[in-house]
């Protein structure tokens, strides 16, 4: 949903783009000598982007430390300017009729039965089981993820790899559907992974720029993602000054080609009419499903059942189907040395959620974890349509 006076910018890949994961890369180890790319990346790197194309028109000029009135409206290193907040990274897809549309990720709650019909793919939605365990996790007993039509799919489901939902299909899991195969000529309810990017393998090698020689054992492999025609990235951002708001505007939101990534890969970065509201609200209830749409900085207690949600004593986690973790890091170019790293939860992990009252939207919680202001653990809420107890 767009915040008032937000504004939204969209980042069009030029080429193919490099976005490096937590993971070591040491050209000397044959083990680590692939460096994988992660798409969308983590929301630093959009953030980064975006505040130095932001600086940029406000006078910087590209080298050596930001002036005192930059960092007063875009902050200073990983502090934001007071009331300065970013959403995203988002996935976008440019539709037929010329406008932006947003995707968004499967939520881990999605599975797929291994068998396919004729008519397509078929879906199937995990929910808490029937069945309770007590195990070594504490003395509260524990569901696990079951298909919610008969726990004995369970053997003949497994979880869609690099799936993307629309904002159709995205509603229907909100309200404890799941995504419906589109007839020819309807709007589509998911993309594959397949559709919207491909990696491609790029061989390189280090050179001593003093020699301009091969270094010995510098030899390296990197993943580069292409998107497809018509795929973008997008940061949302509320509270900019007035003054980049205007400055925003004398450029018709055409800001012009920036660095994105690694390997000194480029976009086109435009600013563009915010997104509109699209999902319903959903009927107050007390059990409800939290799905996260950005990475989440994750603690042990997020995973933990009967835990808090969010801090909130009123909100107990029911059944979490999560993704494999992830690990973020990165590289602090003022102090020239690794950033510490973090453990993340991949977008599309779901969280089943027992209320202690009937909540309404307004009462639930936006977002989770920390740096929410960057743009990490945006969540959206929606109906629990299981029937199995807490």
């Amino acid at each position: 949903m767009a915040e008032p006076s937000a504004l939204l910018f969209v980042f069009e890949p030029l080429d193919t783009l490099f976005f490096r994961t937590g993971r070591p890369f040491n050209q000397d180890d044959p083990g680590a000598a692939l460096a994988e790319s992660l798409f969308p990346p983590n929301p630093p790197t959009l953030v980064g982007a975006l505040r130095a194309a932001l600086a940029r028109l406000l006078g910087w000029s590209g080298q050596n430390d930001w002036p005192a009135d930059v960092k007063a409206a875009l902050g200073d290193g990983d502090r934001l300017a007071a009331g300065l907040r970013f959403q995203g990274p988002w996935l976008m897809r440019r539709e037929p009729d010329g406008g932006w549309h947003r995707l968004y990720p499967a939520p881990a709650s999605v599975v797929e039965m291994q068998v396919g019909t004729p008519a397509g793919r078929r879906f199937r939605r995990l929910q808490p089981s029937k069945t309770v365990l007590q195990t070594d996790l504490g003395p509260d007993p524990i569901r696990l993820p079951a298909p919610a039509t008969d726990e004995r799919d369970a053997a003949f489901c497994r979880r869609p790899n690099g799936l993307w939902l629309t904002a159709d299909g995205l509603s229907a899991v909100l309200k404890g559907k799941v995504p419906g195969q589109a007839p020819p000529g309807a709007p589509r309810c998911w993309y594959d992974e397949a559709e919207l990017w491909a990696v491609e393998q790029r061989v390189g090698i280090g050179r001593d720029n003093a020699t301009r020689r091969v270094e010995d054992g510098h030899f390296y492999i990197a993943s580069h993602i292409r998107p497809a025609r018509g795929v973008a990235l997008a940061l949302q951002v509320s509270g900019l000054s007035a003054e980049l708001r205007a400055k925003v505007e004398a450029h018709r939101g055409e800001l012009g080609v920036v660095s994105l990534g690694g390997e000194h890969r480029a976009a086109w970065l435009s600013c563009v009419a915010p997104l509109r509201p699209v999902f319903e609200r959903t009927a107050d209830a007390a059990r409800r499903v939290a799905i996260a749409l950005t990475p989440v900085r994750a603690t042990a207690a997020m995973l933990e059942p009967q835990a808090s949600f969010a801090g909130h004593d009123g909100l107990k986690i029911t059944m979490v189907s999560a993704l494999r973790a992830d690990i973020a890091g990165g590289w602090d170019s003022v102090g020239s040395r690794p950033m510490a790293q973090h453990p993340l939860l991949a977008p599309g992990t779901t969280w089943h959620i027992t209320c202690d009252r009937d909540l309404r939207d307004e009462d639930l919680p936006r977002s989770l974890g920390g740096m929410t202001d960057w743009g990490y653990g945006e969540l959206i809420w929606g109906h629990d349509a299981s029937s199995g107890g807490t």
